[in-house]
């Protein structure tokens, strides 16, 4: 419950810092270039919350306090120049993959919502006994993408495409790119669109293909 301060109170507080000196007081005022070092130097595993969750997890807000978050994002003012900024720091080829690695974690986590076709798949797959992991970074070295799952005795990887945005502009070059890649790495590839995994003769046939190169 949020504490609240009588009117008296607040003025008592006010009349107690009167005359009091701060730790920034009298000094030069903190310059771009040494915030932009303080800014990089928490970026990624420097950060001591690296790999936590955030502590405001699973907190719902209130309408009052989404109301107040929205007045204040209104009123920020964000720069060209803090853009690119924040662009540059963020193109770093360690950044990147600072973030790729991230986002592969985050993926890996139990909480990660399935679809409906990864669901389907994965019953027929416990249903016909076949070894397999679920959401494994590929290649191991320096991974590209985490794939739906990963059938370890046959080096196999299966994606299941979702309709909506593997048809995206320029999507399938990309898929196209990463199968190459994993490809010549050593791994088969399997791309099964979510629309024939919802239909059970497509389905049938999917597990069929499946089998064969297991």
């Amino acid at each position: 419950m949020k504490r609240k301060f009588s009117e008296k109170h607040i003025e008592n507080l006010s009349k107690a810092k009167l005359g009091r000196t701060f730790a920034m007081q009298g000094r030069q005022p903190v310059s771009k270039e040494t915030k932009r070092r303080m800014g990089l130097s928490k970026i990624g595993e420097k950060n001591p919350r690296y790999g936590k969750e955030p502590p405001n997890k699973g907190i719902k807000m209130s309408e009052e306090i989404r109301r107040k978050v929205r007045i204040a994002r209104a009123k920020q003012i964000i720069t060209d120049e803090h853009k690119e900024a924040i662009r540059r720091a963020n193109s770093t080829e360690k950044n990147k993959e600072i973030h790729r690695r991230v986002a592969f974690k985050n993926l890996q986590n139990p909480i990660y919502s399935r679809t409906i076709p990864e669901n389907l798949i994965e019953e027929e797959l416990k249903k016909e006994k076949i070894e397999y992991v679920v959401q494994v970074p590929l290649p191991k070295e320096r991974p590209i993408s985490c794939v739906d799952f990963f059938l370890p005795k046959t080096n196999t990887v299966i994606y299941v495409d979702g309709n909506y945005w593997h048809t995206r502009p320029g999507q399938a070059a990309r898929d196209k790119g990463i199968n190459v890649i994993l490809k010549n790495n050593g791994y088969k590839v399997l791309r099964f669109w979510e629309s024939d995994i919802k239909k059970i003769e497509k389905r049938k046939q999917i597990i069929e293909q499946i089998k064969c190169i297991y």
